[in-house]
Parts: structure tokens; C-alpha cells; sequence
């Protein structure tokens, strides 16, 4: 390694989908498999920058975030769940299971009033050990030096655990979702506890 993949396939949603998504889609994916580095994540977004120009879609912005891992997980979900126990009374029903099951996944609710909550909740980048936190700065001088404009948007999640550190979307000027993607380094442990192998991608609709 490292391993790089492609895939274009269709793709089937069994949870309920969010509103303007599918059941039924096509999409494609690029994984980078077997590097902690942040020159991963900058490969990926430069191939995705380049694409979504030679698509004619100028308005495209890239939104950054970092979650953290599981060393620093644990003290971020513990004062969110304090915060979102403060206001569960306003918290959608859905919410008000995920904050007891996986509180990170409130964060990423379409619905109005728990938006407006999470609005002031505390947020991952505060969180971040020294490892993710200069994981991140790296990342942001890459994209500088690339002369890739960028936003942190915190509110950018990932719910599964074993997403870690970046995560990130190309957002058009409506606000829409072109691809979303990051670093899911703990993947392979959770297929095979005898693996640990480091990994990245996104996936982006037809």
C-alpha cells in the first residue's frame, strides 16, 4: 500500500431517506487505503475540486471539519450530551433517541428546531488532542499552499464511530451537497479486530 479504488454503482438505502435522496441510487466513491497522512485527504479533495470545475460547477465550496478520534471522543460526547440534556425538551423525537445512542449524530438533524439548538453546542474542533488537532492544522495549510478555498463548518458529522479526524463536503451556493467524504481509519478494525489499517474516500451522486 498505500491502495487507491474507484467504484460506480447503485446503492440502496434501508434507513428513511432524508428529504431529496433516494431509496434507489447511483453513486461513485474513491477510497485511499493505508495512510494516516493528511496528503491523503488533500488528494482526494484536489481530484474532487478538479472534477467539479471541468463539471462547470464554479459555485462549489469545500467545507472541512474535524471529529476527533476515540482518545478525544469521549470528553466531546460527554459535555454534548450535558448540553443537549439542558434542551432535550426542544428536540425532535428522533433526536431525543439519538442523543442516548450516539449524541454526535444530532448534530447533523434537518429539522428546525433541533438545528436551531445545536446552533450553540459545543463543538468537536474544541475537543481535539494534540494528534487530530495537528492533523487538522496540517490539513488547512495544505489547502492553503493548494490554493483551495475552504470553510470549517462544525457542523459537518460523521455518526458512525468509526469515522475519525477530517471529514468534509462541496457545497453549491444553494446550500446543496454535491459529495461528502473523510477519514475512516477505525473501518477495517471494526470488519476484522486484527486489522488497523488506515483509510479515506468519499462518495459523490450521479
Amino acid at each position: 500500500g498505500p491502495v487507491k479504488l474507484f467504484y460506480v454503482t447503485q446503492a440502496f438505502r434501508y434507513e428513511k431517506p432524508q428529504n431529496g435522496r433516494l431509496r434507489q441510487h447511483h453513486q461513485f466513491g474513491v477510497e485511499f487505503i493505508g495512510s494516516k497522512s493528511p496528503m491523503v485527504e488533500l488528494e482526494l479533495i484536489t481530484l474532487i475540486s478538479s472534477l467539479i470545475k471541468r463539471l462547470g460547477l464554479k459555485a462549489a465550496k469545500l467545507h472541512i471539519n474535524s471529529i476527533g478520534c476515540s482518545n478525544c471522543r469521549p470528553a466531546y460526547n460527554a459535555a454534548l450530551l450535558a448540553y443537549l440534556e439542558e434542551h432535550k425538551d426542544g428536540l425532535c423525537p428522533t433526536c431525543k433517541e439519538r442523543m442516548v445512542k450516539n449524541p454526535l449524530r444530532v448534530i447533523d438533524c434537518k429539522v428546525d428546531s433541533c438545528k436551531e439548538i445545536i446552533k450553540n453546542a459545543p463543538r468537536t474542533i474544541d475537543y481535539l488532542d494534540k494528534d487530530c488537532r495537528e492533523h487538522f492544522e496540517q490539513l488547512q495549510k495544505l489547502l492553503t499552499e493548494m490554493d483551495i478555498p475552504y470553510e470549517i463548518d462544525t457542523g459537518i458529522v460523521r455518526g458512525l464511530d468509526y469515522y475519525t479526524k477530517t471529514v468534509f463536503e462541496f457545497v453549491n451556493e444553494e446550500g446543496f451537497t454535491l459529495c461528502g467524504g473523510g477519514r475512516y481509519d477505525n473501518l477495517a478494525h471494526e470488519i476484522d479486530e486484527k486489522q488497523d489499517i488506515p483509510s479515506a474516500g468519499f462518495g459523490m451522486g450521479i
